[in-house]
């Protein structure tokens, strides 16, 4: 399995991210990625030995506000003298700037919306300009194939103030949940005129934005820092952090040939299990797989979203449904540039480097 390490990193660089709602720039490509900033998400993965397997995480018992606690936070409810409202809460520090390596010079502002709109949905999640699309990937496909888990870990307290339930499992697989408190101020990108980070394509819709922010203080010390999850990562750290389930990653030419990978995949989507893929590093951009005539970016994590089969005997295809957490860049032709689209089996094999499952 792997991990992140706090490398610099080269992820691709994104289109302009959307104004929550809205529906993206209408293609990709080296000129629209060059505008931004990136990590590199291959660099930071290193090979652990895997931890053993267990079973679903038992529901905490511990309330949010409990002992996991960082200056400022609340430990009651509106009305208790210990109670902290939103303008009593430090917010994390902000990403540092791949080339200066200086903070990031975003505002903070109160977005008032709605922690959930149409419940918990994979496509919700939309990457900001923050190099963290292993979380994003993560965070979809967990609401894909988990979205009560998420929508039970996320308690809105009042007075904008919200607890995320996270985590944390020990060498033995067994997970003890931690809560963490956070407001509804997020960074705003005042010369895009849109939020900076991880955001809903949901106008109004809070849940991803706070999530990713409560990750960055549990990931960090004191008040947070957006820097310490903006420097690329493992998906499955975020998925086993939601959860409390532990996750396998393995490279996909060691995960056999063409029939054995599909009978992973498949199983894997029929018994209901959050699955990522990663591709291969691109330092350079030149890599002949990725870009523009392919729709597909290197060191960048995607969800997949399913599998099927269409056509019989020697027309037949395996597809696999995958889904780029930036909310677009696709292949052409396959329909609203979403983000989500299909690759047959070789063209996945091809341009994917490891493959996270979850449970």
């Amino acid at each position: 399995m792997f991990v992140s390490q706090n490398q610099p990193k080269s992820e691709p660089k994104r289109p302009p991210a959307q104004t929550p709602g809205g529906e993206g720039p209408a293609g990709t490509g080296p000129a629209l990625r060059d505008k931004l900033r990136g990590m590199d998400y291959q660099a930071g993965k290193s090979a652990l030995a895997p931890r053993p397997r267990h079973g679903p995480a038992k529901e905490d018992t511990v309330a949010p506000g409990g002992p996991q606690q960082r200056p400022g936070d609340f430990v009651g409810g509106p009305g208790d003298p210990k109670f902290k409202t939103a303008q009593q809460l430090a917010d994390p520090a902000l990403a540092r700037d791949d080339k200066t390596k200086e903070r990031e010079k975003h505002e903070y502002k109160r977005y008032q919306g709605k922690l959930f709109k149409n419940g918990v949905r994979a496509q919700d999640v939309s990457q900001g300009w923050l190099s963290d699309c292993y979380l994003a990937a993560a965070l979809s496909s967990v609401a894909q194939r988990h979205p009560n888990t998420i929508k039970g870990g996320i308690v809105d307290r009042g007075g904008d103030v919200y607890a995320v339930r996270f985590y944390r499992l020990d060498r033995y697989g067994k997970a003890k949940a931690e809560w963490v408190e956070v407001d509804a101020d997020f960074p705003w990108y005042q010369d895009k005129d849109t939020w900076a980070y991880l955001q809903s394509t949901e106008k109004g819709e809070l849940w991803p934005s706070i999530v990713e922010k409560a990750y960055a203080v549990w990931k960090s010390s004191g008040a947070g820092d957006y820097d310490e999850i903006g420097q690329g990562g493992w998906e499955g750290d975020v998925m086993e952090a939601m959860t409390g389930l532990a996750c396998d990653s393995e490279t996909i030419k060691h995960s056999g040939d063409d029939d054995a990978l599909w009978q992973k995949l498949e199983a894997a989507s029929r018994q209901g299990k959050a699955i990522t893929a990663g591709t291969f590093d691109d330092k350079n951009g030149q890599d002949a797989r990725y870009g523009k005539t392919t729709g597909v970016y290197g060191n960048h994590a995607y969800s997949v979203m399913g599998v099927r089969t269409t056509g019989r005997g020697k027309d037949k295809k395996r597809l696999v449904q995958l889904r780029n957490p930036w909310a677009s860049g696709e292949p052409t032709g396959d329909g609203k540039d979403d983000g989500i689209f299909e690759l047959t089996l070789a063209e996945f094999r091809d341009k994917y480097e490891t493959l996270t499952t979850l449970g």
